[in-house]
């Protein structure tokens, strides 16, 4: 295993460590998620993502396939991978911010100074992994509540989930 393989997975128990922590904090019914797929062997295909898989009741495939189609529309080409890695974190934390279990934590700038360090340091480990992979960016938007960030490289890719949902 090579430094940048640890790198990676570290950056991955990052983001699953701070989605954890983000569900601690939330109202438990609105949560404010990020998870991540990362291959440094292959590009992923955004279609495992957005066609619902036969145990979901995607098994018809033209539904899979206007399903797709419906989303791949919201396509977006990102032109500054680190602007919109930091505008998505801070839409996740501004969700938790308004759907929480502990509003005088949000509430104190000590707490929330701490927090967006803790923040930072995960969205820094991100834009390090990926600032030298050449990448084409783009993000889907699937509805207000979910927005994916496809970072793609040569064989390697980075999906990173952010959603935002209100039940």
């Amino acid at each position: 295993m090579n430094e940048k393989h640890v790198e990676c997975l570290l950056m991955k128990n990052s983001v699953e460590m701070l989605t954890d922590f983000f569900m601690v904090l939330s109202d438990g019914y609105n949560p404010a998620l990020i998870y991540v797929t990362l291959t440094l062997d292959r590009n992923l295909d955004e279609r495992e993502y957005f066609v619902l898989p036969k145990h979901l009741g995607g098994n018809n495939e033209q539904e899979n396939r206007r399903h797709f189609e419906y989303i791949n529309e919201t396509r977006t080409p990102v032109s500054s991978v680190s602007k919109r890695i930091i505008e998505n974190f801070q839409s996740c934390l501004d969700h938790l911010i308004i759907c929480n279990q502990a509003p005088t934590l949000f509430q104190s700038k000590y707490h929330m100074d701490n927090l967006h360090q803790i923040i930072e340091k995960v969205q820094n480990q991100i834009i390090h992994i990926v600032e030298d992979w050449q990448a084409t960016t783009h993000e889907y938007y699937i509805s207000y509540e979910q927005r994916f960030l496809c970072i793609q490289g040569q064989d390697k890719s980075l999906m990173l989930n952010f959603g935002c949902y209100i039940h």
